[in-house]
């Protein structure tokens, strides 16, 4: 659910780059409830002309469908996620192959800072683009959405000591209590 008193898009800016250059740590994370708005504030805090990997839903009727990764380097999309049996599916080859090519671009990029959006629970089925994804976190400076979830490589991620962890969650309920 949407908290009622989401801030604005340019409060969230504001707020986090402060919190994010006070903290200074390498890595900014912004993670949160569905539909809170980490992409669109990703899409903000990202410096203009710098590579994103990114990754979306295409949806059927309403529900996601399948899930897609579009390279830094072009706008073609290939799907790493499918709906099976009620549940989303991983497509561990394209993670190992094209997953693991995109993270590499990241890396070859000259962009200091490189972002990603997003990374969630499909990963965990690819050793091979974990591996490259961390790659791209010791070499660059990353601003990424990552989903929240109890995964390993998610905690992983939200754990390290590099990492600033921006919670839309805790932030909303703040902004919303600060407002009362």
């Amino acid at each position: 659910m949407i908290p009622p008193c989401r801030p604005s898009v340019e409060w969230l800016k504001s707020y986090s780059m402060e919190k994010f250059h006070l903290s200074q740590k390498k890595h900014l994370l912004i993670t949160g409830q569905k539909q809170i708005g980490k992409s669109t504030l990703f899409a903000e805090l990202l410096p203009t002309g710098a590579p994103a990997l990114l990754s979306g839903l295409i949806l059927k009727e309403g529900q996601p469908k399948s899930v897609y990764l579009c390279p830094p380097t072009n706008g073609m999309r290939f799907i790493i996620g499918h709906r099976g049996e009620n549940k989303m599916r991983p497509n561990t080859a394209v993670l190992n192959s094209i997953g693991v090519c995109c993270a590499q671009q990241l890396l070859e990029s000259s962009s200091k800072i490189v972002g990603i959006d997003e990374i969630g629970f499909l990963e965990q089925s690819s050793l091979a683009y974990q591996k490259a994804l961390l790659s791209v976190f010791y070499a660059k400076s990353v601003i990424a959405v990552v989903r929240k979830d109890s995964h390993a490589f998610l905690q992983e991620l939200l754990l390290r000591s590099d990492c600033f962890v921006l919670d839309l969650d805790e932030v909303c309920q703040q902004k919303c209590f600060c407002m009362k």
